[in-house]
């Protein structure tokens, strides 16, 4: 048997997955998981598997979590989980994931505008208007995203008297 069998059983499932058949990935990716167990790779891919089929989120999350315990320097990995938490009403995990994200790379609008989702969903509406701000400063992309949800923020700030509005900038 060759030295890269898993890798070709990852990559059928990358295939398979490309083309919509899930469940069929699946199988793969735990074939190459059966071939080498800390193939980080293979769980990544199994873990966003998962996180695209409705009823495997939890599943995802394991997933998830064995490919940070082979690499936790994976920021996207981290976003990823922290996407299904949020996905899972898990609001606090996800926050906490993504503050980890931030602390290996900090430079990713993307992670910015899921921490400000997450934030505004927590009701801290003003520190979520900054992580806003800070993706629009990251990437201008994510101007339209980014202003939309502040725009929806600064109308629920402003009907709130108790509410200062310090972080508010223009976009």
């Amino acid at each position: 048997m060759p030295n890269n069998k898993h890798e070709e059983w990852k990559k059928k499932g990358d295939e398979l997955c490309t083309f919509g058949s899930h469940e069929e990935a699946l199988e793969a990716y735990n074939k190459a998981l059966e071939i080498k167990p800390d193939y980080y790779e293979a769980w990544l891919a199994k873990g966003n598997t998962l996180y695209c089929l409705i009823f495997h989120k939890e599943e995802a999350v394991v997933a998830y979590k064995k490919a940070l315990k082979i690499n936790p320097n994976d920021y996207e990995v981290w976003l990823a989980l922290g996407n299904t938490f949020y996905y899972l009403d898990r609001e606090e995990e996800a926050l906490e994931v993504y503050n980890k994200a931030l602390e290996i790379n900090s430079n990713d609008y993307k992670v910015w505008l899921a921490k400000g989702r997450m934030l505004s969903e927590l009701d801290r509406k003003d520190k979520a208007l900054v992580a806003f701000n800070e993706a629009v400063r990251l990437d201008s992309n994510a101007y339209s995203d980014a202003l939309q949800l502040k725009e929806e923020l600064i109308k629920e700030l402003k009907s709130d008297d108790k509410v200062s509005l310090p972080n508010i900038k223009r976009l």
